[in-house]
């Protein structure tokens, strides 16, 4: 095995830890409410103790070669640093979204919103709307209950099914009533900021289907 090919091996393996750390930041709910914490890993120390066999190649010059398998009298000391590239590094700014309860046939769902910039640190003060829709419906979207991000950039929100109404955490005085107070059960919910032109994911709801009436005997 070549040395380039264990060190494409390590910068892979530390990319694709730092891209599940990105993800575990953007969707993790426990993590955007402050609940846990989250590690990276900037740089990794190698120390390998392998047996080296150094060859010159017509094609590529020379090559260092590594041999895992080689007695240990035979082995020598590699030592290197190994820096993680992104995979998918942020360019841009992003509002993530994640439901803080279950989705589906509850009466209330709550969510966390986090406005987060292309330098990777939440907006304080963004304006963003909040979103709820009946699934299927096409054309204009219904009118969106306007509100802007804590200091930590943060907005925590309910679609309350009960009052038929998004309302916004700590806040009676933000409240906006659902567009179709019908039987609907399946809802689209996100969030969007016309002033930095970022929108987050569409996160799919269900209202609990009411129970049915026993039929007269």
């Amino acid at each position: 095995m070549r040395l380039e090919e264990v060190l494409v091996a390590f910068q892979k393996a530390l990319a694709r830890t730092a891209q599940q750390t990105a993800n575990e930041k953007e969707m993790d709910a426990r993590f955007l409410a402050a609940e846990r914490v989250l590690f990276g890993v900037d740089t990794l120390e190698v120390d390998l103790n392998v047996g080296m066999a150094v060859t010159d190649d017509p094609d590529d010059g020379f090559v260092v070669g590594l041999d895992f398998a080689v007695d240990p009298e035979r082995r020598s000391k590699v030592k290197f640093t190994v820096d993680p590239t992104p995979l998918e590094p942020i360019s841009t700014t992003t509002i993530a979204l994640v439901p803080l309860t279950p989705t589906r046939d509850v009466g209330t769902v709550s969510f966390l919103g986090t406005v987060v910039g292309a330098n990777g640190k939440p907006i304080p003060g963004a304006n963003v709307s909040v979103y709820a829709q009946r699934s299927g419906v096409r054309g204009r979207r219904s009118r969106g209950l306007e509100v802007a991000t804590d200091g930590g950039g943060r907005i925590r929100f309910d679609v309350d099914f009960g009052q038929q109404a998004i309302l916004i955490a700590d806040r009676t005085d933000l409240k906006r009533d659902l567009p179709a107070k019908d039987s609907a059960t399946s809802w689209i919910v996100w969030v969007f900021s016309k002033e930095l032109n970022a929108g987050s994911r569409r996160i799919d709801i269900w209202a609990p289907t009411p129970a049915q009436e026993p039929a007269d005997g």
